[in-house]
């Protein structure tokens, strides 16, 4: 794993979402509370909202649920606040639109949504919309002596869209050409290059043969790397326009799913109603309805939850420090957090400024500079881990690599020989100045948004400063990150939470390098280029 990649991290492993399918197994046999979603939260209800477990989000800024106030009697309907208006119900159009982290919107999407196929916490595939994840013990997956190979999935019969119509093979079909194509872009994939064909023998059956053997074939139809579309909704502007596609008012105004929950009153800024949904092909929910309500201000969320008046939160919407007075004030109920992402430094590979940041050297001389034990201790309240890597090491990957992470751990004297190897010397002001004399600057960005982001690029700001570099902290508001030029184009450094799972190594491919060509739509913000790094990817994917 290239370091120059790796030692851009600058902070902590945030806390994350578990995800809402992490006891699937379990509950396969029998209509689920919600769908097969939100299994935690179901649990509550059953329990008469005796107490509150939790689900942690990105980035330590807590998500909480539960209500002690509300009585075992009330009527089957869920209470949720959520700190933004979604951009989009499906997750890759939310992070084109985005370009970053984006707040709320892929928990909705959780539950307005299903896929062919879910994975749990331990990488275990199963089925969701399909009848089952393709194993070759099933036969379902088939490896051939040429070295090509088959997946096929079978979709459970009764399956539809929230409209009625049928969600049939020819969905995934119009799906898999969607997400292949060169000019849509947002949707490209490694994996997407190694598909030969694609056959629909029947309207519940989807074969796709494979130029060679990859992993990433079992989470095909997945949530994250092609979940389905609906083709009678979404065909009609791929084929007339393209550049138009992500503008759809399907992908969130007319989102029709085939989740648990189906979309009903929708005013932005305001609220959310899901309903459940008496079609889902897995059982109707045994909760009715969902009322997401849109509050911006998280210490009114921090009310609304000691009143009683929201049950749970989806999104990125609670700080650490709300969280742990949440805690402590709420007699009745209980928060819990579990890591699941980190906070990451990007550090520009495309004309940076000054030139010196895309030496590794310089990179090195940075990690050495930053207390990140204390970090997690005064930002974190110690509740995270310091992030050595990219992989959580919740992941089940993690231990085959533990033993050969390198460290950097927090040592003044190494960055002052590191930046002075460079070149550079202390001026009389005690900060790093070049050959001419000029002092090295570093701007550091992050968004508005989301707490530990903010946190994170000050304390780093503050570290560099003391040994030496005039560090810039530059915050934006979310409305100016999501201008995708202007965000691809940081000269410096991008402090954001980021997800650190496996399958997100493949944004720092080359084919995701935001650009003029692709208009500037890719998830490698750095514009990180390693020939190495691509090919492993490619050969893995």
């Amino acid at each position: 794993m290239p370091a120059e990649l790796i030692v851009g991290a600058v902070d902590t492993h945030g806390d994350g979402p578990t995800r809402p399918f992490a006891c699937l197994g379990k509950q396969r046999k029998k209509a689920p509370l919600l769908g097969r979603a939100w299994c935690t939260v179901a649990m509550v209800r059953v329990m008469a909202m005796a107490c509150a477990p939790s689900v942690a989000t990105p980035g330590r800024e807590a998500r909480v649920a539960g209500s002690a106030e509300r009585p075992s009697t009330a009527s089957k309907r869920l209470l949720a606040a959520a700190p933004a208006n979604p951009l989009a119900f499906y997750e890759r159009v939310a992070r084109a639109v985005a370009q970053g982290p984006y707040r709320g919107g892929v928990d909705l999407e959780w539950l307005l949504n299903s896929a062919l196929t879910v994975v749990d916490k331990q990488g275990t595939v199963s089925g969701q919309l399909a009848e089952n994840a393709p194993t070759q013990a099933n036969g379902l997956w088939k490896l051939f002596p040429d070295g090509t190979m088959e997946t096929t999935w079978v979709i459970r019969q009764g399956a539809q869209w929230h409209d009625g119509t049928p969600f049939t093979s020819d969905d995934l079909v119009f799906t898999t050409n969607v997400v292949r194509d060169r000019e849509v872009g947002v949707f490209r994939d490694a994996a997407f290059d190694l598909i030969e064909s694609v056959e629909a023998p029947d309207p519940r059956t989807i074969t796709l043969k494979w130029k060679s053997p990859t992993i990433s074939a079992e989470t095909m139809f997945g949530h994250v790397l092609a979940k389905p579309m609906p083709r009678h909704l979404v065909e009609k502007t791929f084929l007339e326009d393209k550049s138009k596609l992500l503008q759809s008012p399907y992908w969130l105004t007319e989102f029709v799913g085939t989740g648990p929950f189906r979309l009903g009153d929708f005013v932005q800024g305001s609220h959310i109603i899901m309903q459940a949904n008496p079609q889902y092909v897995l059982g109707r929910p045994k909760i009715d309805e969902i009322e997401v309500r849109i509050i911006t201000d998280p210490s009114t969320t921090m009310s609304n939850f000691l009143a009683g008046t929201v049950e749970i939160s989806l999104g990125y919407g609670v700080s650490l420090e709300s969280a742990l007075e949440l805690r402590d004030r709420w007699r009745g109920g209980t928060v819990q957090m579990a890591p699941d992402a980190w906070v990451i430094g990007f550090v520009q590979h495309i004309n940076p400024n000054p030139a010196v940041i895309s030496d590794v050297r310089f990179k090195r001389a940075l990690m050495h500079g930053l207390d990140r034990q204390e970090m997690v201790e005064t930002l974190q309240a110690g509740l995270a881990r310091v992030a050595d890597q990219f992989l959580n090491p919740n992941e089940p990957d993690y231990a085959a690599i533990e033993s050969r992470i390198v460290r950097y751990e927090y040592d003044p004297r190494r960055t002052a020989q590191l930046i002075e190897e460079l070149g550079y010397s202390r001026g009389a002001d005690g900060m790093y100045r070049d050959a001419v004399d000029q002092r090295l600057n570093l701007e550091m960005r992050t968004s508005e948004g989301l707490d530990v982001q903010l946190k994170t690029t000050f304390a780093a700001a503050s570290f560099w400063q003391r040994i030496g570099i005039n560090t810039e902290p530059m915050v934006n508001p979310v409305e100016r990150s999501e201008d995708r030029e202007w965000t691809a184009t940081f000269p410096g450094y991008r402090i954001q939470r980021s997800p650190n799972t496996f399958e997100e190594l493949k944004r720092y491919r080359m084919v995701q390098v935001p650009n003029a060509e692709n208009r500037f739509v890719g998830q490698n913000a750095p514009g990180y280029i390693n020939q190495e790094l691509n090919d492993q990817m490619r050969s893995i994917s």
